[in-house]
């Protein structure tokens, strides 16, 4: 598939700072990260955005609608556990998600327990892979719209290695492991770098939206999007 030029685009870190650890985040305008409460049956947040597709890493969803195609990727939100499977399935599931004719544009939730480490994870593996982002982009995109993000020091370090072997090198200090546990020094540490990041990737049509991502991902970004609080089963 080819790959989608997003356009840098900063976040006002004290707006993105009010996301809560129950709340939906636009990542793209395709794409959302959350807890796994907000597919309970008391939850509008599936029907109101319109999502058509959701990835389960680990947390089994709390139920199943009709005209929602699922994906359950089983992995612990261990350092330990393997993320290169779960990842390389996600990735190969949005993309199928996008290039579907539907009657409607696929929007896509990937969800785990808490939306905190598993989720995030695997959806900075997919901006890699799709978006051309270094990891430290992918991961400030990730964080600026949901703050309370934080991947485990396991994987981290397999994202790491994961971006060396996609761009030869990490945008990473070579002996990070951890991410800063609070927030505000998560949002500082991950702030864009424009000498690390070109963002000159050539564009491709979304079969979710019309126009170029790119440009409409910096509005998407601005407003920060928690999108909703996710009622609690």
């Amino acid at each position: 598939m080819p790959k989608i030029k997003v356009s840098k685009a900063k976040a006002n870190s004290a707006q993105s700072t009010k996301a809560t650890p129950d709340s939906v985040s636009l990542i793209l305008p395709y794409l959302y990260i959350g807890p796994c409460s907000a597919t309970s049956s008391t939850s509008t947040f599936l029907a109101r955005q319109g999502i058509t597709h959701i990835i389960s890493v680990g947390k089994k969803p709390n139920s199943t609608r009709d005209g929602i195609t699922y994906l359950r990727l089983t992995i612990e939100d261990n350092p330990s556990a393997d993320l290169s499977k779960a990842c390389t399935e996600a990735t190969a599931f949005i993309d199928q998600a996008r290039g579907a004719k539907n009657a409607k544009p696929s929007k896509i939730f990937v969800h785990c327990s808490a939306g905190i480490s598993r989720s995030p994870s695997v959806v900075a593996f997919y901006l890699m892979q799709r978006c051309d982002m270094s990891l430290r982009r992918a991961l400030g995109l990730i964080v600026r719209a949901r703050p309370n993000a934080c991947p485990n020091y396991g994987f981290v370090v397999q994202l790491k290695q994961a971006e060396v072997d996609l761009r030869g090198s990490s945008s990473l200090p070579p002996d990070l492991m951890f991410l800063p546990s609070k927030k505000e020094e998560r949002l500082a540490f991950l702030e864009e770098d424009p000498q690390l990041d070109d963002g000159n990737v050539e564009s491709s049509k979304s079969a979710s939206m019309s126009g170029n991502i790119g440009k409409q991902h910096g509005k998407f970004l601005r407003r920060l999007v928690a999108v909703n609080s996710a009622e609690s089963p």
